[in-house]
């Protein structure tokens, strides 16, 4: 039996929104021998696009942290300093910024909420006065398992239903993306 290629819809204008489901259309058969169908491009709909599905589930995974972490007083955007401080002691907020993979005015802005929290406390170096140390305070560290275990019960419940070879492979994956995405040229 051939594969099917749908028809192509009609361009829509820009402004315009697409449709938010699926519309049926007539197929034509390949033609004997070739199917394209194999190189089709990656982004047919929203329904195939890498990037969509990647950032909607990014999206509701951080409002998920959001919630889960608010009770520790912590935001999804602060939590990653804090456990670098604790993994890696004290760091200037330039590498707390290297570390947790945001740019330094991200950083600069959660470690401020985090030490108006009592998170954490930033002095000047000795050798240079406009570098600040940042030192995670005992309330961090009575918490560092906390944090971990509803980090852990977040991450339980987006991989539910995976196995654990389809987790793993997951990873990879996203790893893999993850590395394709230093080509990309920042703006």
């Amino acid at each position: 039996m051939p594969h099917t290629i749908p028809h192509k819809a009609k361009p829509r204008p820009l402004l315009r929104r697409p449709r938010q489901y699926a519309v049926a259309r007539p197929a034509q058969a390949c033609p004997a021998g070739a199917c394209p169908c194999a190189e089709a491009p990656l982004y047919r709909s929203r329904r195939t696009s890498i990037g969509r599905a990647i950032a909607l589930v990014a999206r509701k995974m951080r409002m998920r942290l959001t919630e889960t972490l608010a009770q520790l007083d912590l935001g999804a955007g602060q939590y990653p300093f804090v456990i670098a401080l604790l993994r890696y002691g004290d760091c200037s907020q330039e590498q707390l910024a290297e570390l947790t993979a945001m740019d330094k005015s991200t950083a600069a802005r959660a470690l401020k909420a985090l030490e108006q929290k009592g998170f954490i406390t930033r002095k000047p170096a000795c050798d240079n006065r406009r570098m600040n140390i940042v030192h995670a305070t005992p309330k961090a560290a009575r918490l560092e398992h906390e944090i971990h275990r509803r980090l852990n019960a977040v991450n339980s419940e987006l991989a539910a239903g995976l196995s654990a070879r389809e987790r793993r492979l997951l990873l990879r994956l996203l790893h893999i993306l993850e590395d394709n995405t230093q080509a990309f040229s920042t703006l």
